[in-house]
Order: structure tokens, then C-alpha cells, then sequence
């Protein structure tokens, strides 16, 4: 599975923000479904991919 979370960390400090939410159809930083997932990047909550 594609963690798109963390291409669009890894994007965004070198992109201009309008041309990153085209790609990425939102920004993510504001979707509080991703959430989980940014927790997982921090090592916040523990990510058990089996």
C-alpha cells in the first residue's frame, strides 16, 4: 500500500501549495481522515502492517 501521507510531507516544502493540492485532488494536511496515518508517520501509535 502507497502511504500518500508521506509523499505529500515529502512534496510540500518544495512545491507551491496550489500545484500540490491539484495533484493530490486536496490537502491532506486538513483531511482529518489522515490523521491515522500522520499518526503513524510520528510514531504516535504503533503501525503493525501484519
Amino acid at each position: 500500500m502507497i502511504n500518500v501521507d508521506l509523499f505529500f510531507l515529502a512534496l510540500a516544502p518544495f512545491m507551491d501549495k496550489n500545484k500540490i493540492i491539484n495533484i493530490f485532488g486536496k490537502n491532506l494536511l486538513n483531511d482529518g481522515n489522515q490523521l491515522k496515518g500522520y499518526y503513524h508517520l510520528i510514531g504516535y501509535e504503533s503501525y503493525k502492517p501484519f
